[in-house]
């Protein structure tokens, strides 16, 4: 897994703004990261239950084949012209198809309300939101386990018999594999929270720039000194900016 970095140390709106952009690159690669291993940790409970289940069938050595569903995650690519609204934090599809292609125009996208998302599972600001060339789907679809998969998956060897000389106990097998993931799983979400703890900072900083912004935008606008209108136009355009990595 790679290292999560901090970007280099600036203070410069233009800095923040680079800053935030490397770890919001670092926090999309990490995302699906937890999601999969998320995901592969239900599949080994169920597949658990399946052994537990089939105990006695699988000490005989007799065949087992069990049908279930699984929720399987896609990303769909979209097609020449088509928009989306997907949430940069939770790796989700908040609309589709959408009409707004600029990032800067989210906040009009139907799925907001008041400045946040009412569709993605943590109701995200518009800011966290971006047109994408996919669309993410959740999708439940039905699986067939049998213990040739399972002795597969989790190495079980040609005999899965617990009596086996050689051969771990098909549950201890999955417990060692769950295991191995809550380890990763457990690395993951550390390295995401040191990133919400670095984004966190760099937004209050932003926000502070922003502030700053409007007091000179104010102050131009009680001053009127010649060419204060294009001033303030360029002030403006900073501003909305910085408010997009916020």
């Amino acid at each position: 897994m790679d290292e999560v970095t901090v970007p280099p140390q600036g203070t410069g709106v233009e800095d923040l703004i680079s800053k935030q952009k490397i770890l919001l690159a670092q926090r999309q690669r990490l995302q699906p990261l937890r999601e999969d291993t998320l995901d592969e940790i239900t599949t080994s409970n169920s597949d658990m239950e399946i052994v537990q289940n089939n105990s006695a069938k699988i000490r005989e050595g007799k065949k087992i084949e069990v049908k279930m569903r699984e929720v399987k995650h896609f990303k769909t690519p979209l097609n020449a012209g088509e928009y989306v609204t997907n949430c940069r934090e939770c790796q989700f599809t908040c609309h589709y198809p959408c009409t707004i292609a600029d990032d800067d125009g989210k906040h009009s996208c139907a799925a907001m309300s008041y400045g946040k998302c009412t569709k993605c599972p943590k109701q995200c600001p518009w800011t966290k939101h971006t047109n994408d060339n996919c669309k993410y789907e959740h999708k439940e679809c039905e699986v067939t386990k049998t213990m040739d998969h399972l002795s597969s998956k989790y190495k079980l060897g040609s005999n899965v018999s617990p009596l086996g000389s050689n051969v771990s106990p098909p549950e201890e097998a999955i417990q060692r594999h769950v295991q191995k993931l809550k380890q990763k799983l457990s690395g993951v979400m550390g390295q995401l929270d040191f990133i919400q703890k670095a984004e966190q900072g760099i937004s209050q900083q932003l926000q502070s720039a922003i502030e700053s912004y409007d007091r000179q935008i104010e102050n131009m606008k009680m001053r009127m000194l010649p060419g204060y209108q294009e001033r303030i136009k360029i002030l403006e355009q900073e501003r909305d900016r910085a408010k997009q990595y916020l």
